[in-house]
């Protein structure tokens, strides 16, 4: 009697059918079943709707799909245990083609030569199969100890949990799907009962306009062409209702013999298509499975300890012995992804201890015994030394630069420094000028991602800080718009209607006194290189070398090839020579007088 069974353990449909005819297990075949001869089973193959049609066909109509009484434990247990056996006996047949192999005295010019040759071949047969067989039960027990493995990992807890957030995935990923697949079917329906829908679409394509003419068009034509480009399920074949020409609804539309409406186009897409609010469709019976699946996980779950994330935590209690800073959570779930916490930086090769940094952990591996909620004494004293961080940190702050509307001669004073820094870089950079708008104008023109007009900082060097790779201090931030050019340079906006403010030059001529120049660096040169290719450099070897990448010694290691850059490698030769030549100028010292032997008499 044939038997159809499910596991939701590896969402796995299984077939006791016996042997099947030919034919009948090609189409178990190209279905995705696969044969196991060596299981208890027939056919096994993960769960779909399509393949669980096809195993109902098994059974009667008064009959349903069992649950399968076999874990997958067990079956791993029976599996390693047929192994051991193969492995068993590839090490006996190694074992008796060993005590067969005796070497003996090969005799050369008697008359038993060809004998002890033919003796000496059957011996290295033995001897190669011996050794094969040898390797052939290591086989054997690799095969067995990684099945074992393979089935340890698959009842992890761990390993359910990360299932489960994949299930979680597929879930919604299916979710999103059927909706589009109902938006589109609504649409679709919408064509039908839209003016125009027995009319074809208007083709217009000219030099500067492919595609359907807009204004010639129906409502109901620019919808379904709309639609027949880029909605699911239009760029298969259909056929045509009068002609019977085979095409995506794309080109039936388009045909310059006869095309067809789009109410045609509605109706082609609708016949082909399965209702959405339909519950026996395979999506809505994807839903179900899915729902059921992770149901099952979750309970098998909750038996073996649950999950971290489904804990309310709150900032101030403790994973592990280190206690929260701040708890992320997702946007989809809203349950618990990750946490901040304090702890060792990772990776530290420097010297002495690691360095405490805040650390963000991933809680989803994790059971819910990870978690202790704080008392009221550690919650309390949690609360005081966050404050007292946090005002720590915004007392080392730089206080916010200023948002400053130039005055016409400062803006156009500072506008002719950033022509000349555009000439610099591009001899095709022409000068662009100041502009003038209104604030409502800027308002209007510095929205969206490919804004005409934004705020931009100016560094120490009198440069907009995004442009420059060694910017180090932010002076103050002016309102630019593009320079409607390749290699232009922005150009400084001025508002009309607010109130003008010079330029403080002075406060970038502080800043940059206050950074370091090649002169200062130059007479560290050499210290400055073994720096550079220390593995473990000390806070101040770190400093000294992001220096050096300021003023250009060094090449900056996030865009460029790190070392010493062109000024860098003329200053190290310079050094050298002047070591050089000290060294060669330099007095030889006195030799020592001899050591009087002592007399012996």
């Amino acid at each position: 009697m044939p038997t159809v069974t499910y596991s939701p353990e590896d969402n796995k449909i299984r077939l006791y059918v016996g042997r099947v005819p030919r034919d009948e297990y090609e189409r178990l075949r190209d279905a995705g079943f696969v044969s196991t001869p060596k299981q208890s089973c027939d056919f096994v193959a993960v769960w779909t709707p399509q393949r669980e049609d096809i195993a109902r066909e098994y059974l009667d109509d008064d009959e349903d799909i069992e649950d399968e009484d076999y874990s997958p434990a067990e079956r791993a247990a029976d599996r390693a245990e047929r192994f051991e056996g193969y492995r068993g006996k590839r090490l006996d047949e190694a074992t008796t083609a060993a005590d067969r192999y005796e070497s003996g005295p090969q005799v050369i010019g008697h008359q038993s030569e060809a004998r002890a040759n033919r003796i000496a071949r059957r011996l290295d047969r033995t001897r190669r199969y011996a050794a094969s067989q040898w390797s052939k039960a290591e086989y054997w027990r690799d095969r067995t100890a990684g099945v074992i493995r393979h089935a340890l990992h698959k009842q992890d807890p761990k390993t359910r949990r990360r299932r489960i957030l994949t299930l979680e995935a597929e879930q919604r990923k299916h979710d999103s799907s059927r909706n589009d697949y109902a938006k589109t079917w609504e649409a679709w329906m919408k064509v039908l009962n839209l003016a125009g829908a027995d009319e074809p679409v208007v083709i217009r394509d000219t030099s500067d306009h492919i595609g359907i003419d807009m204004q010639a068009t129906s409502l109901a034509g620019r919808l379904a062409y709309s639609l027949a480009c880029d909605s699911l399920r239009c760029w298969q074949d259909f056929t045509h209702p009068r002609t019977g020409k085979t095409a995506d609804l794309y080109h039936l539309m388009r045909d310059t013999a006869d095309p067809i409406t789009a109410g045609e186009a509605a109706r082609l897409w609708l016949e082909n298509a399965t209702r959405p609010d339909d519950e026996e469709s395979y999506s809505a019976r994807m839903s179900r499975h899915y729902a059921l699946r992770l149901q099952y996980e979750n309970a098998m779950l909750e038996n073996e300890g649950g999950k971290a994330a489904d804990i309310e935590m709150i900032p101030g209690g403790f994973i592990g012995t280190r206690q929260i800073q701040a708890i992320n959570k997702s946007p989809v779930t809203g349950r618990v992804v990750s946490v901040k916490v304090f702890g060792p930086r990772d990776w530290w090769n420097g010297p002495g201890p690691a360095p405490i940094v805040l650390k963000t952990i991933n809680i989803e591996d994790f059971g819910a015994n990870i978690y202790r909620a704080p008392t009221d004494e550690e919650l309390s004293a949690f609360k005081a030394e966050t404050a007292t961080r946090k005002a720590e940190e915004k007392a080392k702050k730089p206080a916010p630069v200023k948002l400053i509307n130039p005055t016409d001669e400062d803006a156009q004073k500072l506008q002719d420094i950033w022509n000349e820094q555009a000439r610099k870089k591009s001899k095709s950079a022409d000068p662009v000028q100041v502009e003038r708008m209104t604030q409502a104008e800027y308002t209007n023109r510095s929205k969206g991602t490919y804004a005409q007009c934004e705020t931009v900082s100016v560094d120490e060097n009198t440069e907009i800080r995004r442009f420059n790779r060694r910017s180090r201090v932010e002076v103050f931030k002016v309102r630019t718009a593009d320079s409607r050019q390749l290699y232009g340079a922005q150009r400084v906006v001025i508002l009309t209607d607010k109130p003008q403010t010079p330029i403080p030059w002075e406060a970038i001529e502080t800043a940059r006194a206050s950074c370091p120049t090649v002169e200062q660096l130059a007479p560290r040169i050499e210290e400055i290189k073994n720096a550079h290719y220390c593995m473990n450099k000390t806070a101040e070897m770190t400093q000294l070398c992001e220096n050096a990448s300021y003023v250009g010694i060094l090449t900056d290691s996030r865009y460029d090839v790190p070392g010493l850059t062109e000024l860098g490698k003329k200053l190290l030769q310079e050094h050298n020579k002047r070591k050089a030549e000290a060294q060669a100028t330099a007095p030889t010292p006195t030799e020592k007088p001899a050591r009087k032997e002592l007399a012996l008499f």
